[in-house]
């Protein structure tokens, strides 16, 4: 029997042996060759693909698969260069990975010898840990470390720099490795804390609406059974994300499938959780660092990293520890929970409701939907199929619809949505599971990335089936230039063609304007239902066509949010843009008819002001019933003449700050009333004038009988605002699905556009939010409303009313009319609108006065500087009926 000479090579294959690696991924190269050796002596496999980054991600996939790690090793300096391509992904994934790179002589490091980077220090920022062995001696304590770290917290991938000249060092069979891995790293599951564990269950078991989420480590600590028990014993829904889909069977009672909202339209009722368990989830971008639950639930953070406990977002309870030991006490302090019933209905409802949506995208009609293609083929899955999804347009709908059944079955690229792995990550499913069917879902672009790679697949003998979807573009990015910039510039590809490849052949994006013929094609993406204009009118439909398809809502940065309202809180538009208001307001009075509408707009709305005040110490004049009454004040609303009425949670952060305090009740009644279209696009007018007082009036006494009503229901009602249709409020309306935010910080409705006085009623009443919505506004709607916009847009491709005078005409008073494309011409001056405060204002007229008295500050132009800055602190500091009573514009 051949007994190879040992040299360090054989140590550190030796080592890999010890925890269990019989494959490695690899392109071979000139220093790493005494490993491959070393590996064919033990009986390692190696397998080769056409490119190191493919390579890469075959074993990212390996170890999400398996559950266990992998090795993925490489030549130094150009192959490790070719490989670090794939590591941002796997560790933004959080897979164990061990990157394995060789490299020249040791003694040479540092005088530019063959092929030299410094791979350590590149491959650092994105691993858990980065390693240059420099002694033989210390090969098992490399390795041991590597994978001590790989594992332990929240997993992720390491890199080792081998040197070639170690590699080749002899060694004797007493320097093989001394410890097997049970002695150089913890086997046990470390608990989390009994008392904490004892708090957590009591929440979830006294939850209205629970929700547990079980995110990345969980999939390589916790097993199914564990999470199935957890689930059953508490009766609280769960849904996965990242790794851990399938982990628990989407089709169980209790899984309600993605944990993303914006992929499954049942975790948008995470806003209204009570209790939320998080089960290794970061609080990360995607949950708006904490701000997709609500301000009031009680978060359940358990995790293996300290690090992430609290990161983001307080918690309620911190659950240091193995997740799958965490599970098993959980599971052992659960109470049945008897309040989730209703939760788990109206989950299930919204789960058939996204369902049935999602099928009815599947006509058959051409263009070809994506669903078709899903809907066509999901007879062929079963538990045991491997789901691929690798691009952006295409397979987002395979996301959403296609359900995770078993662990490490259901692959998506991860959290750097890194293209290009789907051909990997389906070599790697086929090999960990022969026998297993495997489904590789992926874009034409992303197909582009590693399609040498079936040589791959041919050569080692991994059969595999590769659904395509051929649209000849860059999906996403083509789709939002189109939307945003009307063009797009380097995102449009050539179809690909396939010899003996069955194609479902999808028509491209066109990037001109559609002709007639083509615009008859325009998919509607989803559909809108509202209320009619009026009570009592007819819901109507807005079609939102596929290609102006966004997100609902304001995407947010928490963090930024919350930092800007603790350092820049806004105050009132009275006291931050004073000096406008005061130079209108003196425009304005030069028309004694103007100047007399607005003494009686102040006379008649002081009581007004008085009234809304005291509702914030009224207590309710019945008692409650407990029951939602939602619809009800959305009812009495409408009657009362509110054109849109929504609910969402209060939130400081988007409230001026003299509100803050002043408005302590928890919910949100978000209301609009829309300003006459005709008279206010006269402005500067009386008309205008007489339109823009008599609505603020008519809104503030019917915010007031709404007042009435909620406390007659047994609940207080607080009204607060009575504010223009711009401010920091708008936020907290498109929450509560009024309209979505206009370019210029406007909301935009679905009636009337911006022509809306907004007003807002704090309640504790009990009632239910409602979800910010899709709109899809990219075209004229402020006079004709988002039906007719779409409705034609959808038929045409054609902006309504664009070009013509329906839109575009408009008369201005002291110059005439003005039709399409037509412009007044005006003076130089007429622009020169103050901004600021009032004193800064006033700053700036002493400096122009005195610039035109030759630079001379005569004492008269003091004083009227001081009266001003006078004028200005009691602003600040004043009431808004004492300036009404000083003859002072508090609009």
């Amino acid at each position: 029997m051949f007994m190879p000479d040992l040299n360090g090579g054989h140590l550190f294959i030796r080592c890999l042996k010890q925890e269990g690696v019989r494959k490695i991924f690899t392109i071979v190269g000139d220093t790493i060759l005494p490993l491959v050796d070393a590996a064919a002596d033990e009986g390692i496999e190696f397998i080769d693909t056409r490119h190191e980054g493919a390579a890469m991600h075959m074993a990212d996939g390996y170890a999400r698969i398996t559950g266990e790690p992998a090795v993925a090793m490489f030549t130094g300096g150009p192959g490790f260069a070719n490989a670090i391509s794939g590591l941002p992904a796997i560790y933004t994934s959080e897979s164990p990975v061990i990157f394995v790179a060789g490299c020249a002589e040791l003694p040479e490091k540092g005088q530019a010898t063959f092929q030299e980077i410094d791979q350590v220090a590149m491959a650092a920022p994105v691993s858990k840990g980065s390693w240059l062995i420099h002694d033989k001696n210390r090969i098992p304590e490399f390795v041991a470390t590597a994978f001590r770290t790989a594992m332990s917290g929240r997993p992720g991938p390491v890199h080792l720099t081998l040197p070639i000249d170690l590699q080749e060092a002899p060694i004797s069979e007493e320097d093989l490795p001394p410890y097997l891995p049970h002695e150089y790293r913890s086997m046990g599951r470390a608990h989390g804390d009994p008392n904490l564990i004892q708090q957590a269950a009591t929440l979830l078991a006294n939850a209205q609406r629970p929700v547990i989420i079980a995110g990345n480590p969980a999939r390589y600590s916790v097993e199914p059974a564990q999470l199935e028990a957890l689930v059953e014993a508490a009766g609280a829904p769960i849904f996965t994300v990242e790794q851990a889909r399938g982990l628990i069977d989407d089709l169980h009672p209790l899984c309600f499938g993605y944990a993303d909202g914006a992929l499954n339209r049942t975790a948008r009722r995470f806003r209204e959780a009570d209790v939320v368990l998080l089960l290794g989830k970061r609080l990360d971008h995607r949950y708006r660092y904490g701000g997709v639950f609500s301000p009031e639930a009680k978060i359940i953070q358990a995790d293996p990293s300290p690090a992430e406990i609290g990161r983001n977002r307080g918690v309620a309870v911190g659950l240091l520890g193995d997740l799958g030991a965490i599970v098993d006490q959980l599971t052992g302090a659960a109470q049945m929970n008897r309040n989730v019933g209703p939760w788990l209905d109206t989950l299930r409802q919204d789960q058939t409701a996204w369902q049935d949506s999602l099928r009815s995208n599947a006509t058959g009609d051409a263009p070809m939907h994506p669903l078709d293609v899903y809907t066509r083929i999901e007879h062929l899955i079963d538990e045991d199929t491997f789901i691929v999804l690798d691009g952006g347009d295409y397979v987002q709908w395979g996301r959403c619809y296609l359900p995770a059944r078993s662990p490490g079955h259901f692959i998506r690229l991860g959290p750097l949505s890194h293209l290009g792995g789907a051909i990997p990550y389906a070599m790697a499913a086929k090999l960990a599971y022969p026998n297993s069917k495997v489904l590789a879902f992926m874009g034409d672009g992303s197909f582009g990335f590693y399609s040498m790679e079936y040589d791959t697949c041919i050569r080692h003998n991994l059969p595999i089936t590769g659904i395509m979807g051929n649209d000849s573009n860059w999906g996403i990015d083509k789709t939002f230039q189109l939307a945003y910039f009307g063009r797009d510039v380097g995102t449009s590809l050539r179809y690909v063609r396939g010899e003996g490849i069955d194609c479902l052949k999808m028509p491209p994006h066109t990037a001109a304007k559609p002709t007639s013929e083509e615009a008859n094609m325009l998919k509607i993406g989803h559909e809108v239902v509202r209320p009619g204009r009026h009570w009592g009118d007819a819901e109507i439909t807005i079609p939102v066509p596929e290609e102006l398809e966004t997100v609902p809502g304001i995407p947010m940065t928490n963090r930024e949010t919350d930092w800007y309202t603790r350092e820049y809180p806004l105050e009132t538009m009275n006291i931050t843009e004073r000096a406008s208001r005061d130079w209108a307001n003196t425009l304005r009075d030069l028309h004694a008819e103007m100047r007399e509408i607005r003494k009686e707009h102040d006379k008649l709305n002081s009581n007004l002001i008085m009234a809304a005040r005291a509702t914030a110490e009224m207590e309710s004049t019945a008692e409650a019933t407990g029951e939602d009454i939602s619809e009800a004040i959305k009812e009495k609303a409408r009657q009362l003449g509110y054109l849109e009425v929504g609910i969402t949670n209060y939130d400081p952060r988007y409230d001026y700050k003299s509100k803050r305090g002043f408005t302590v009740l928890p919910h949100a009644i978000c209301l609009a009333y829309e300003q006459d279209f005709e008279p206010t696009q006269t402005i500067p007018s009386v008309d205008a004038e007489i339109v823009h007082s008599s609505t603020y009036r008519t809104q503030a006494a019917a915010g007031l009988e709404l007042g009435n009503f909620i406390r007659s229901q047994g609940y207080k009602a607080h009204v607060v605002h009575s504010s223009d249709s711009t401010g920091p409020v708008i936020p907290m309306f498109v929450a509560a699905g009024l309209g979505s935010l206009g370019a210029c910080g406007y909301l935009l409705s679905p009636h009337s556009g911006n022509r809306m006085r907004l007003m807002m009623i704090t309640t504790d009443a009990n009632v239910s939010y409602d979800e910010p919505v899709d709109y899809g506004i990219h075209a004229f709607c402020q006079k004709y409303g988002l039906k007719n916009t779409m409705e034609h847009y959808a038929a045409t491709g054609q902006v309504l009313g664009k070009g013509t005078h329906d839109l575009e005409g408009y008369n201005l008073e002291g110059k005439g009319y003005f039709g399409p494309g037509e412009l007044p011409v005006f003076e130089r001056n007429f622009f020169d609108m103050p901004h600021g405060n009032s004193d800064e204002w006033s700053f700036e007229q002493m400096k122009d006065a005195a610039r035109d008295n030759n630079g001379e500050i005569p004492d008269s132009m003091v004083e009227d500087l001081k009266l001003q800055i006078e004028r200005s602190i009691a602003l600040q500091s004043g009431d808004v009926l004492q300036q009404m009573a000083e003859d002072q514009d508090y609009i």
